[in-house]
């Protein structure tokens, strides 16, 4: 669907009622000919291009939510989240004792358990939860409003195994001879 959905926008490519976020991504999409065949349009859908920019939109939106999350993707939600805490003045929770700021909807409804631990093990605050609000929807990082909140993001070490694997896979030394004295 997708494809044809592509296919269909990169003949639109000059209609100004497609947006241009969909008009790139569109052309990010590769169309293959088959052998002799340079006629697309029996992969080219008939619609008003309002809706189908619309359609398209909403389409790339939930074919995004099933792609798992990467490193890159869940570092751009802890420098959004730690940008949003730092741009209060005040504390901003209901009660006014704490700071707070909205995880995007979407990266929670891709992200797994291991995602999410990721996130809060970036964010460098002691007095760090997620929660929900009462009268409020999402989910939102909470800080203490006596915590430093211009700390820098804690990236990841590198993992202690996979440098164990690379050393091993390096080629040795060849190990040294004893003398005989040490021997003795």
């Amino acid at each position: 669907m997708l494809y044809v959905l592509a296919n269909t926008l990169q003949t639109m490519d000059s209609d100004g009622r497609i947006s241009r976020a969909n008009k790139q991504w569109a052309q990010s999409i590769p169309v293959v000919f088959e052998q002799g065949e340079r006629d697309m349009t029996c992969l080219i859908t008939r619609s008003h291009p309002g809706l189908l920019d619309m359609f398209a939109s909403e389409a790339r939106h939930e074919h995004l939510l099933k792609q798992p999350l990467k490193a890159a993707d869940i570092r751009a939600e802890a420098e959004h989240i730690m940008q949003r805490l730092q741009s209060e003045q005040e504390p901003n929770s209901p009660s006014g004792t704490h700071y707070m700021a909205q995880i995007s909807p979407d990266f929670l409804a891709r992200a797994k358990t291991k995602d999410t631990d990721r996130l809060m093990a970036m964010l460098p605050f002691q007095s760090l939860s997620f929660s929900t609000l009462e009268g409020r929807r999402g989910t939102y990082a909470l800080i203490s409003q006596n915590e430093n909140r211009f700390q820098k993001l804690q990236l990841r070490k590198p993992s202690v195994r996979k440098k164990l694997q690379e050393q091993s896979a390096a080629p040795k030394p060849p190990a040294k001879k004893k003398s005989k004295e040490q021997e003795r």
